[in-house]
């Protein structure tokens, strides 16, 4: 992504940053990142990425999953072509990407017999000042039995931007026959304005706004994000039964080096106990980065 979560925009090297060029920093790419998803995660709680680049680091290569215990996942390989990267992975995942780089669409397929359907699409649309606006998820798999090729529109994330910080994220979920909606979580996040902070994977798409099927997503250019460092997170889930609701606050514990880059962030809260109505990502509990020597 352009820019990281905990910082302002400023030069980053991403998976598919094409025209923002190199980093004047290069401790600041990440060489291996750790996620330990907690709460709400069924299975891979703990999935350690490697992540690659070209020669002259402007473009990821490969991004490499080891799951729980270091059972190695999965390697994942991007190509690029023109403003199109297509990645190796079982769903043909297929980004199409914007004059500026930022990520417009991703679409995943589901090969079968008699052609290839479409059973994921995510559009990501941005501010006239380059911050990330609405993500619209729509999903064919509904209509896989009556209307294959159809899209259905499953939610529709609304991202607030205050003082140069993202400071509101809303899901707003449909169901298949009422597209009236509902609101299926929702989070606040509150900073620390004095400390500006760097982190080179995506925060807000895919991991606390879309979902992590594709370790990849994590590493792509969704345009500005934050300026300050984050010190904690309000959530409202609905829960699955479709009526219970959790809300609460998780406390934010950051580390950074000399260049004001995260080396690790823990969240401390109340277990949530339940799953949420949604099939989007659990907030992580704890990440950790190794960065690439200077």
């Amino acid at each position: 992504m352009a820019c990281s979560f905990f910082m302002g925009c400023q030069k980053q090297i991403a998976a598919v940053d094409t025209s923002a060029g190199t980093s004047d920093n290069l401790s600041q790419l990440a060489d291996t990142i750790y996620y330990q998803w907690g709460d709400q995660s069924i299975n891979r709680q703990e999935i350690y990425d490697v992540v690659k680049y070209n020669n002259d680091k402007t473009q990821v290569t490969s991004v490499t999953s080891w799951f729980n215990n270091f059972r190695l996942g999965v390697e994942l390989v991007p190509t690029y072509s023109g403003n199109t990267v297509t990645v190796n992975s079982d769903f043909h995942d297929q980004y199409i990407l914007d004059a500026q780089g930022r990520v417009a669409s991703h679409t995943s397929t589901d090969p079968q017999p008699n052609g290839t359907e479409t059973y994921l699409t995510e559009v990501y649309t941005y501010t006239p000042d380059n911050y990330l606006d609405k993500i619209y998820i729509y999903d064919s798999m509904y209509f896989a039995d009556v209307n294959v090729g159809s899209k259905f529109l499953v939610s529709i994330a609304q991202y607030t931007v205050s003082n140069g910080n993202y400071t509101g994220y809303t899901l707003k979920d449909f169901a298949l026959n009422d597209q009236t909606g509902y609101v299926g979580r929702k989070y606040n996040f509150n900073y620390d304005v004095s400390k500006n902070a760097y982190l080179p994977i995506s925060f807000f798409v895919p991991i606390t706004a879309d979902n992590t099927q594709l370790n990849f997503d994590k590493y792509m250019n969704y345009g500005k994000q934050s300026a300050h460092l984050i010190t904690s997170i309000d959530y409202y889930l609905l829960l699955d039964d479709m009526t219970s609701t959790v809300n609460g606050t998780y406390t934010v514990t950051s580390t950074l080096n000399s260049d004001n880059s995260v080396t690790s962030y823990s969240l401390q809260g109340t277990a949530l106990g339940a799953m949420p109505s949604d099939n989007l990502s659990p907030i992580p509990r704890d990440i950790k980065i190794s960065y690439l020597p200077k």
